[in-house]
């Protein structure tokens, strides 16, 4: 059995006043042209924590300087795919301000609000439509880890391992 790391990385959950979601239709690959939190790859060269890289993705992504206690860490996603060379391990956070005006696009992408309710329909990541939203709408205030097996066919099983 082939055996790889796991690549790190984080999403950030960020809604405005009237309860809408922030999303950035990403521009690059591996989901370009979907929308999707805000997040990015942690810097583990440099020795960066999952609460360092999503305050420093907050500020890279929408422009806003934030501390861990605009931060509550919801819930780790661990997903484990041996057949396409990485594993990954992401870290979900919900920024606990809201946030009322749309940034402006980045070279990452554009972004939009939309109602919690209609996420699921959109174009967005298989990953976010079957597991992200269900828990993140279930359990945002609390603390759920979910471990995703990824299947050679590129369907996957998921189960939450804890939840508090």
């Amino acid at each position: 059995m082939t055996t790889h790391s796991y690549r790190i990385a984080t999403l950030i959950f960020i809604e405005n006043s009237k309860k809408e979601q922030l999303l950035i239709r990403r521009s690059f690959s591996p989901n370009q042209g979907l929308l999707s939190p805000i997040g990015g790859k942690l810097e583990a060269e440099k020795g960066e924590t999952p609460v360092e890289c999503a305050i420093r993705e907050v500020d890279e992504e929408i422009g806003r300087s934030i501390s861990t206690e605009d931060l509550h860490l919801f819930g780790y996603l661990a997903e484990k795919s041996p057949f396409c060379g990485k594993h990954w391990m992401v870290y979900l956070f919900k920024l606990l301000s809201p946030i009322d005006d749309l940034p402006a696009p980045i070279e990452e992408g554009a972004f939009e609000f939309h109602k919690i309710d209609c996420i699921e329909k959109l174009e967005i990541p298989q990953t976010d439509a079957q597991i992200l939203w269900k828990v993140f709408k279930m359990n945002s205030d609390g603390f759920t880890g979910i471990r995703v097996d990824r299947k050679n066919d590129g369907d996957f099983d998921w189960t939450i391992e804890t939840q508090s």
